[in-house]
């Protein structure tokens, strides 16, 4: 797994940067009211416009989390991966982590 971004929560959403080698995008994820069971929790934009969605999650273990779906039409599938709570205690910084769907055991 690795760290392709870095957040900030910001009240009730979060702001940062999606950072991967041929990529670098500033997004804002800011929460979502829907009725719907599969509704994302948090719209994902950047510069103002709608690029996916973000899920609430528990592991296995209870560790919480958000499962993000990032869309754009350059990309051959969507990036999926993870929004963690900082790592550090005193760390404000929450890691967006990704890994390669082929590499779980």
């Amino acid at each position: 797994m690795i760290d392709i971004g870095a957040f900030q929560s910001n009240g009730d959403g979060y702001t940062g940067t999606l950072t991967t080698l041929g990529l670098t995008a500033e997004l804002t994820l800011e929460p979502f009211d829907s009725t719907s069971d599969k509704a994302p929790d948090f719209r994902i934009l950047h510069n103002g416009r709608e690029v996916g969605g973000a899920w609430r999650r528990q592991s296995k273990s209870g560790t919480a989390f958000l499962s993000v779906a990032i869309q754009d039409p350059s990309l051959p599938c969507p990036i999926r991966a993870a929004l963690f709570q900082p790592r550090q205690p005193k760390s404000k910084t929450w890691p967006l982590v990704w890994d390669r769907a082929g590499n779980r055991d």
